[in-house]
């Protein structure tokens, strides 16, 4: 399909049936093309891969929710790949650092590092901060034989359904039988879901029984995170290093967890947590 083609059908048309097959689950990326470079100087070449008008559609539509999620972790001297930054920005703080005697440079190159990233961890990584499983669905790779398993630390009754939605084939607990573990593992190897008898009744209560939904369910799943360890006494230093994250980043998730909680500091947090069974009292 071309530009042309597009325009003469009508550009609303296009977007229209572009979103009926986001919202019905049926959308799925074509082949991509791929195109050979040479690269200057030697004998190898850089393949780029060229996706088609709808699919880049898709992209950036996705780009723009996802970008601002993760926008936040990123440290200052961090230039690549970012919006309104450049590889001349980059340069340009090198020669401020010059400047100032830090001559000390570390030459790191990961080689071919898009063509060997292990997919299914790095849509678990997302699935942490991304609580939307039409979102997962698209970002998914349906080809990969890979299946996530979440062994949580967290209790199931808070925790199972949530990853579940996003995308998980089971959720046990560390703390449980280990031969519970060992036979969730088998299960999820052969391709199918896992859930306790614990985590069905919960399902099947959700489906049957309509209660009313707490408000820490609309929590992202880093944001209950970042409620659950401050709960549980550590500091956003701390919580930070765990995370591995910036202060800064943790301090914006308490911030957001604290509004759409309607919550006016950490020692109402802490007293919410143990009341709706977050933490242990």
């Amino acid at each position: 399909m071309t530009f042309e083609a597009i325009e003469a059908d009508g550009v609303e048309q296009f977007l229209q049936q572009l979103q009926d097959e986001l919202v019905t689950r049926t959308y799925h990326p074509m082949r991509l093309r791929q195109k050979a470079i040479p690269k200057e100087g030697g004998t190898k070449v850089r393949v780029l891969s060229i996706p088609t008008i709808r699919d880049r559609v898709v992209q950036g539509a996705f780009k723009l929710i996802l970008e601002p999620i993760f926008e936040a972790d990123f440290q200052p001297g961090s230039y690549g790949y970012r919006p309104k930054r450049s590889a001349h920005d980059a340069v340009l703080r090198v020669a401020e650092a010059i400047v100032k005697y830090k001559t000390r440079v570390i030459d790191v190159d990961l080689q071919a590092y898009f063509d060997n990233i292990r997919h299914h961890l790095l849509l678990a990584q997302v699935a942490q901060r991304v609580n939307d499983p039409d979102v997962l669905h698209v970002l998914k790779d349906e080809g990969t034989t890979m299946r996530v398993l979440v062994v949580s630390m967290y209790p199931e009754d808070q925790y199972a359904i949530r990853a579940l939605r996003a995308g998980a084939f089971g959720y046990v607990n560390k703390g449980g039988d280990p031969q519970l573990i060992v036979q969730a593992v088998r299960t999820v190897a052969q391709g199918r879901k896992y859930v306790t008898p614990e985590i069905a009744q919960m399902l099947v209560e959700s489906l049957t029984t309509p209660t009313a939904e707490n408000p820490h369910q609309k929590l992202s799943d880093r944001e209950l995170q970042t409620l659950v360890l401050i709960a549980s006494g550590k500091r956003l230093s701390d919580i930070a290093e765990a995370l591995m994250l910036s202060p800064k980043t943790v301090s914006v998730y308490c911030a957001r967890a604290l509004e759409k909680l309607q919550l006016a500091n950490n020692s109402e947090l802490t007293v919410y947590a143990i009341r709706n069974g977050l933490v242990g009292q």
